[in-house]
């Protein structure tokens, strides 16, 4: 882990201010965690009429961009009305694109222009480089619908810095992954108990050659 991802892991706490919680998918796949429940849906139903047309929206999208998305789980359903829900989601969002913007990103974690320019440039020591990139879904709770204006900006700058931590080296980031991968399997191995070539050539005969052994033995 890098010096400056060890400076936000000491300087972040492990909780965030409003008990949320998240699930985040630094490399995401197709169908990836920031996807909403009934679109998730849509896309395993075959035969609904916007099927094709949510798969192609889907392929079209840039896995090099950062996905988000606010929930509301099933107990903050049901203790609140919708109203309540969409205007605690809304409070969430606008509270997280600020804290992109204060750390230099856009909504889907693009670099801004100063900061894009610097990093093609490879100006200033400890610059940027590349934006952030993945998917991240937040749980909301009920502390969201009485919780000060401060405290919704600090659990929002709270989730940017724990996205940026999985991106340069935390256990969710590429850098820990490379680190931590296991060893691959050496090219010489596939001789060896185990191996293809090895099962093959010490591969019991099919019915078609017992029957072809048997007359050559006769």
């Amino acid at each position: 882990m890098s010096k400056a991802a060890l400076t936000k892991a000491r300087n972040t706490p492990a909780k965030s201010p409003l008990s949320l919680t998240y699930a985040w998918e630094p490399c995401p796949p197709r169908l990836h965690c920031a996807i909403l429940p009934v679109t998730r849906a849509i896309i395993h139903n075959p035969n609904h009429p916007l099927n094709t047309r949510i798969k192609e929206r889907l392929s079209a999208n840039d896995r090099n961009t950062l996905r988000w998305l606010f929930i509301c789980p099933a107990g903050f359903c049901a203790q609140y009305k919708h109203v309540i829900q969409a205007w605690s989601k809304r409070r969430m969002r606008a509270a997280f694109r600020k804290a992109l913007e204060e750390r230099g990103f856009d909504d889907e974690g693009r670099l801004l222009g100063t900061e894009a320019n610097n990093g093609a440039a490879g100006k200033g020591k400890g610059e940027r480089k590349y934006g952030i990139k993945g998917a991240l879904r937040v749980n909301l709770t009920p502390e969201v619908v009485v919780a000060k204006p401060e405290e919704v900006m600090e659990s929002a700058r709270w989730l940017v810095k724990k996205v940026e931590m999985g991106q340069e080296g935390g256990p969710g980031g590429s850098a820990y992954r490379n680190k931590h991968a296991l060893p691959k399997v050496e090219k010489s191995q596939e001789s060896r108990s185990g191996g293809y070539a090895y099962r093959d050539k010490h591969a019991m005969p099919r019915n078609g050659q017992w029957s072809s052994a048997r007359r050559q033995l006769g």
